[in-house]
């Protein structure tokens, strides 16, 4: 069996469990299936080897080999550890891989064994011992190699130039070299997620890294790699970060800590949580930031790379929130962590950090050494946005120490501009060009100043857009939901006598997760209409909504649209509502920008004609980030129908609708700026190939065409002809009747060209009164037929003044091994022998006169 299964090869391997009724029946099916299973269904896994162990050990002893049967049992085990240890049960993990060791080496299965110290050294990763990893990977290594198994030998070697790529990325490419030199038959899912993860870490920055990690998600999933697909999205979404794509890094960090607590791997979804509470802080939601890494903290184990990295994160959350010496402690604490670790890029990472606090601190020949340590690590290993950041902090203490130089600052800030610059993808950070900005200031250089705060606006708007927010606010009320709901299940286990209340508890999670659920499938949409019954459909199914009311602002910010109207189920006409209206509550809703839940009596002239008269109301403005987009209004005709836990769940709805309007207003906008730049780009494109007086092809374009023809009359053995035309007597026009009729005369026979020539024939403007005609797959008499067709039609235009037009043309059939320059030199000489030989004729280099 392989260490990972394709999708493909796992659906074969279900169709031949499916097919049996008892793991009795094909043990060995039962076995490679809880394998296979054990990251992509953990629970199923766990069943499948506990049904085929119980099977296995009620067979008779005649029945199956002792040997086969001690490897079934070898590898189960296996699937349990590897299950416990993701769970983060790490003693019962190696408890089970230790017996199974045991057993494999026993049976001479270097298979097993080699599967063994790869499970292993995920546990040695976990726990921070790099030197136990390094040695269950050479172990994992040796035993992949003594069994001769190509496939997984191959992984492992690729997993060992991950690690080294980590300390010393040039090292890592020549590994991954020399590996693409000796696996170049091997293509499996599993080994190439491996190779695109390794190929995403020797590229730091830029469009090809993250399609690197993409990748390697992808086929991590479609190999039963979940672990592996996890760290792939958040390292996509860490790259993100790095080009300040606040917005892709919360996408991706968010589907890396989905797919872990789906799967409940408490130390994965330690790791998922760190890496999202960065960019939390990145987007100053420090609260929320702080609240993640806590709990990343506390699920972390001692000494572990989650440990470091979650230190590192909260000395710079400790930084920003202004708590310096318990930032320079934290970073100090993570900086000896990641050198323990043997980690490069973390390591510079947080020593620029560290500096950065002990600048703040006033330490600043501290600080200067370890910015300095930091760049020279940084330019060691060309990881241009760690020397942008360690270029800033040396700028900021030129600045702020005694006896400091302005102008060396300055000159230090634009070394990290010019590298930014380099970076294919990368936004430069505002507060860089907002420094520089002010350094130009303070020389009086004014206009370049105004011009990098200029560019410091834009950067920013773009990094920190709206949909950024608006996804850290949908994430924070999912990590809340989850926090809610493990309490709720805490409670429920630690005090069963408060059954009933951790029955609420649970109901009230519930909830929650549907409502959470809702605002994904509202975000989720892009048309007004839609997000407007998606809602009410929802808004009903959980509230009594016996009139359901959505109304959106008008362009002017002076009146309230309706959207969509409905009164047990069936529309209603409602008109447009004034926001200066004083009768309605729409209206106030809308002017007071807040919540209001109402018990009446209604009066007349307030119920719509035809409709039921309501005594519960509830009104909520949409608003986003202090911007009204509408009003939502249920209501019901029983009194008294709405209280605390009704208003919070409407309140939900409300901010998820208001986001989905927001997302729907931003893509329809969206969409139309791309429709006008394709539109644009279109006639940018007809523009750049066609001569603006004839509207023919020009002659960058002619090229071009002649070039593919060429080639591939050279490829297939097809013929290929030009015709060179060229006006009789251009220049007297011009000179007699002025330069405007020579236009027309042009005009004129481009037109004639466009509607008399072959669909196959290309036509264009070669220069001045000269045209080129490329007649693909045509020999020379077929392509003379056509010019002197052509030569007919210029010789019948009339003309004003003039009378009659002629033309005299050059005709030349490509030959072997031929160019396109020697091609048209024989054409332009065919064409020179019919202007002497009295013009108004065609010759070509094949036959002495046409005419």
């Amino acid at each position: 069996m392989r260490l990972f299964d394709s999708d493909d090869e796992l659906a074969a391997l279900e169709r031949r469990v499916a097919g049996l009724a008892q793991a009795s029946e094909d043990p060995q099916a039962w076995v490679e299936l809880a394998w296979q299973l054990r990251q992509r269904d953990s629970t199923r896994a766990l069943a499948l080897a506990e049904a085929a162990r119980s099977a296995i050990a009620a067979m008779p002893r005649q029945a199956v080999p002792p040997k086969l049967r001690a490897a079934w049992t070898a590898r189960l085990a296996l699937v349990r550890g590897e299950v416990q240890g993701l769970a983060g049960d790490y003693a019962a993990a190696r408890h089970e891989f230790d017996t199974a060791l045991r057993s494999f080496r026993r049976l001479g299965d270097a298979v097993g064994v080699g599967d063994t110290h790869w499970l292993s050294l995920t546990l040695a990763i976990d726990h921070g011992d790099v030197k136990r990893r390094d040695q269950e990977l050479q172990a994992a290594i040796q035993a992949y190699a003594q069994a001769g198994d190509a496939l997984r030998h191959g992984i492992a070697d690729l997993r060992r130039s991950w690690y080294l790529a980590s300390a010393d990325p040039e090292a890592a490419r020549q590994h991954l070299q020399a590996f693409d030199r000796e696996a170049a038959g091997l293509h499996h899912p599993s080994l190439m997620a491996w190779r695109s993860w390794v190929q995403a870490y020797l590229q730091p920055l830029g469009g090809q890294a993250i399609l690197a990690n993409l990748s390697s998600y992808q086929l991590a999933q479609q190999s039963g790699q979940l672990r592996m697909a996890i760290t792939a999205a958040l390292a996509a979404g860490d790259k993100l970060m790095d080009l300040n794509d606040a917005d892709g890094a919360l996408e991706w960090m968010e589907r890396g800590l989905d797919l872990a607590r789906r799967a409940a791997w408490r130390p994965v979804i330690a790791t998922c949580l760190q890496q999202t509470a960065n960019v939390l802080r990145v987007l100053g939601r420090h609260e929320a930031a702080a609240e993640m890494l806590r709990q990343a903290l506390a699920d972390a184990l001692p000494g572990s790379r989650n440990q470091v990295i979650a230190l590192h994160y909260m000395g710079l959350l400790a930084m920003e929130t202004g708590a310096l010496c318990s930032a320079a402690d934290m970073l100090a604490r993570a900086e000896h962590g990641f050198r323990r670790l043997g980690v490069l890029r973390p390591l510079i990472r947080v020593q620029y950090g560290r500096a950065k606090a002990l600048l703040r601190l006033g330490r600043f020949e501290q600080a200067q050494a370890l910015a300095q340590a930091a760049l020279q690590s940084a330019q060691a290993h060309d990881l241009r946005e760690d020397q942008i950041s360690a270029y800033r902090v040396l700028a900021e203490l030129e600045q702020a120490r005694p006896g400091g130089s302005a102008e060396q600052g300055l000159r230090l800030l634009r070394a990290a501009q010019a590298i930014a610059g380099s970076i294919e993808g990368y936004l430069a950070p505002p507060d860089l060009l907002e420094a520089l900005a002010a350094g130009h200031a303070a020389a009086q250089r004014y206009q370049e100043a105004y011009q990098l705060a200029m560019e410091a606006n834009a950067v920013r708007q773009q990094a920190h857009g709206r949909s950024a927010i608006n996804r850290a606010v949908s994430l924070q009320v999912a990590q809340d939901t989850e926090r809610l709901r493990a309490q709720a299940e805490r409670l429920r286990l630690l005090a069963r006598a408060e059954a009933e209340r951790a029955d609420l508890l649970q109901q009230g999670n519930q909830t929650l997760q549907h409502l959470s659920a809702i605002g994904r499938e509202l975000t989720a949409r892009l048309d007004v209409t839609q997000i407007a019954a998606l809602l009410e459909r929802h808004v009903k199914a959980m509230l009594d909504a016996y009139s359901f009311l959505c109304y959106r602002v008008d362009e002017s910010g002076e009146r309230l649209l309706p959207v969509l109207c409905l009164e047990g189920g069936q529309p209603v006409q409602a008109p447009a509502v004034s926001l200066a209206d004083p009768k309605r509550q729409t209206a106030r809703c809308a002017r007071e920008r807040c919540e209001m839940v109402l018990h009446v009596e209604p009066e007349p002239d307030q119920v719509l004609p035809g409709t039921v008269a309501c005594r519960s109301l509830m009104f909520a403005p949409l608003q986003l980030a202090g911007r009204l987009l509408g009003v939502l209004s249920i209501q019901s005709p029983r009194a008294n129908a709405y209280g605390e836990r009704e208003l919070a769940i409407f309140r939900s709805l409300s901010a998820y609708s208001a986001i989905a309007l927001a997302n729907a207003d931003a893509m329809s906008s969206l969409s139309q700026a791309q429709h006008e730049l394709q539109a644009k780009n279109r006639e940018l494109e007809r523009l750049a190939i066609t001569d603006a007086l004839t509207g023919l092809y020009n002659r960058r374009y002619l090229d071009m065409v002649l070039e593919r023809e060429l080639r591939r009359a050279q490829r297939y053995g097809t013929e290929l002809s030009v015709i060179l035309l060229d006006l009789d007597h251009f220049k007297h026009i011009n000179d007699r009747y002025g330069h405007q009729l020579g236009d027309q005369v042009l005009v004129s026979v481009a037109a004639l060209l466009r509607t008399r020539l072959r669909d196959s024939d290309v036509a264009g403007r070669w220069g001045g009164e000269e045209f080129l005609i490329i007649c693909a797959s045509t020999s020379e008499p077929g392509a003379s037929a056509v010019a002197e067709q052509v030569r007919r039609h210029v010789a019948g235009l009339p003309l004003p003044q003039r009378g009659h037009c002629s033309a005299s043309f050059g005709v030349a059939q490509l030959r072997e091994g031929e160019t396109a320059a020697g091609l048209l030199a024989r054409a332009d000489a065919a064409l020179y022998r019919a202007k002497q030989s009295g013009r108004n004729r065609v010759l070509s280099d094949a036959s002495p006169q046409r005419s």
